[in-house]
């Protein structure tokens, strides 16, 4: 028979079903400063999480406009070649379709570094508030901390 075929819950024998998950010891609720010390901690790496995917996504649609861009680009440029009745001007048409191009480019890397700039803020920004209620240590109920 195995050690645990008398274990019912709620007994002192094992975990009860008032611990909630896993912070507790024996059977009982686990301490209230434990648990706003928790849920600050779950809400602030919750906000992070959350601006972190929203800035991931506007970069990805940043890259997802630039290969847009590149492709009509490299279209429009193979149909103005194609459309070329002298082979002589085949390298002054692909020269001047590089302009346009090149400011494209410039404006993706302008647009690029602004949102690189706004993830760092907003990072550091997040990481530099103040923690209310985080890495406080429990105390008696009433009790200043």
């Amino acid at each position: 028979m195995f050690p645990f075929s008398t274990f019912t819950p709620g007994s002192a024998s094992g975990p009860g079903p008032g611990i909630g998950i896993g912070i507790g010891f024996g059977v009982g609720q686990p301490h209230p400063a434990l648990l706003a010390q928790l849920e600050a901690q779950a809400g602030f790496m919750a906000q992070l999480s959350q601006r972190g995917c929203d800035l991931a996504g506007r970069l990805g649609l940043l890259h997802l406009q630039l290969a847009r861009q590149a492709i009509t680009d490299a279209l429009d440029t193979a149909q103005a070649l194609a459309a070329c009745p002298d082979p002589y001007q085949l390298a002054p048409t692909a020269l001047s379709r590089l302009q346009p191009a090149g400011e494209r480019l410039r404006d993706y890397q302008h647009q690029l570094l602004v949102l690189l700039s706004e993830i760092q803020n907003q990072f550091q920004a997040q990481l530099a508030r103040p923690a209310t209620g985080l890495l406080q240590p429990p105390g008696p109920a009433g009790a200043p901390h």
